[in-house]
């Protein structure tokens, strides 16, 4: 195995608290087939072997792709151990059946002898090598940086390496997508990473000190800029920092929605976004919005900063649901088809298809793992439905660690994508399951 691929498994298992570790020694035993399983949960030696695997693991002595062949080594021997007739005493064989443990009691008896501290001695030699840069080649994604994040808040490290470890983010970050990096720092790692970083950090981070609030320190970001020599001096909001400010706050609310999902696989979540002015100079838009308790708007502020990310009027997520609530073969609603029929239930359907959608952007967002974000634009039955209601500007979560604006293609005859079954099949599901018509598509 070369040098490279040594270096991307110790970031894997130095992102992984002791916890997860083991869980992932144990998918991989079971990789093997049930024999290895059952002689790994019946045999004091199968127990033994597994413990000192994770063992080894847990101070690197092991890597990922030798997990596997390890177990199987030992299981190996001590079958030819049997079949040679060197076998264990009656005595012994009469004790196997109280050998015998439970999954989660192999996993706890395990993680008792493992010393907490070989955790964060993981993360120090993973830091230590990505500083050092001793290995040519080397590109850390930024999911690899993103799971370091993480690693580093799930316990009690020192603050200077989480501070080591955000560094080598934001680098990273600089390197893939120019000179934005502290917001695209944000949007490549989840919230509640982001807000379990000691708080110290995060101050650095943001250059703001006053509030201890995401969005607070988010939206006064872009009031800041950094003169050199420590010295930050305050500057007036363009349209263009103000726009990425406001979208990212869209993008973190899309990923938030995004966890709710029931379904097995991939999270997304999606948020339908107007500008301040669409609301200001609608009456029937403003009378709705006033009367909402789902919206949390704030419509101060001067229009002329306004953008297309200043108010969330649809919000959405992929979840599974049983058409008409019966027995049947469930069906999966996509976040963009939930937050566009989300629009239309609390504006009803004039009001969203002539005043929302036209003005509209359609923020999505894929969750990868629980660490950080992946590529998210909209699938094709989800463009098709953007397109038919009339919305035409999105932008998506990637794997590079920022959001991509997409632009879809205006149709000069949208009823032909209302009257398309693999557009008007799904969304009757979710119009059926928010109690909605819409006759657009009837």
């Amino acid at each position: 195995m070369n040098t490279l691929e040594n270096f991307h498994q110790i970031i894997h298992v130095s992102s992984l608290t002791n916890q997860e570790l083991i869980v992932e020694i144990l998918v991989a035993i079971k990789s093997l087939g049930r024999d290895s399983v059952d002689w790994l949960l019946t045999t004091l030696t199968g127990q033994q072997t597994f413990l000192e695997i994770a063992s080894c693991a847990a101070e690197l002595k092991l890597l990922p792709s030798e997990w596997s062949s390890s177990f199987e080594r030992i299981h190996g021997y001590e079958i030819n151990k049997k079949d040679n007739g060197v076998d264990q005493t009656q005595n012994d064989e009469s004790k196997t059946s109280n050998i015998m443990v439970s999954t989660s009691q192999l996993l706890s008896n395990t993680l008792q002898h493992i010393p907490d501290q070989s955790y964060v001695k993981r993360l120090e030699l993973a830091v230590e090598m990505i500083e050092c840069n001793t290995i040519t080649g080397i590109c850390l994604s930024i999911h690899e940086a993103a799971s370091l994040v993480k690693a580093s808040t799930v316990v009690k490290t020192c603050i200077r390496l989480q501070s080591r470890i955000m560094s080598i983010f934001l680098e990273l970050c600089a390197k893939q997508s120019g000179d934005e990096h502290v917001i695209n720092a944000l949007a490549s790692v989840q919230l509640p990473i982001l807000q379990r970083l000691d708080t110290h950090v995060f101050d650095d981070l943001l250059f703001h000190k006053s509030s201890f609030r995401l969005y607070d320190r988010i939206t006064t970001l872009f009031q800041y800029k950094d003169k050199g020599d420590g010295i930050k001096e305050n500057r007036s909001i363009d349209t263009k920092t103000r726009s990425s400010a406001l979208k990212l706050l869209g993008f973190v609310e899309a990923a938030n929605l995004a966890r709710r999902g029931n379904q097995i696989g991939s999270k997304h979540g999606c948020v339908i976004t107007v500008s301040k002015d669409v609301i200001k100079n609608n009456l029937n838009l403003l009378k709705v919005i006033e009367k909402s308790k789902d919206l949390n708007v704030n419509l101060d502020g001067d229009d002329n900063e306004s953008t297309s990310y200043d108010i969330i009027v649809g919000k959405g997520w992929n979840h599974n649901v049983v058409p008409n609530g019966k027995g049947g073969k469930k069906r999966m609603v996509h976040a963009e088809a939930h937050a566009v029929a989300d629009t239309i239930q609390l504006f009803e359907e004039d009001l969203a298809f002539n005043h929302i959608f036209p003005f509209a952007t359609a923020v999505i967002v894929e969750l990868k793992g629980d660490t950080s974000y992946d590529d998210a634009p909209p699938c094709p039955k989800c463009e098709l439905l953007l397109r038919a209601v009339g919305v035409h500007k999105t932008c998506h979560s990637t794997d590079k660690g920022y959001v991509k604006d997409l632009d879809l293609p205006p149709s000069s005859d949208r009823s032909l994508f209302f009257r398309n079954p693999i557009v008007r099949i799904p969304f009757r599901t979710v119009c059926d399951e928010l109690c909605i018509q819409c006759s657009r598509f009837e």
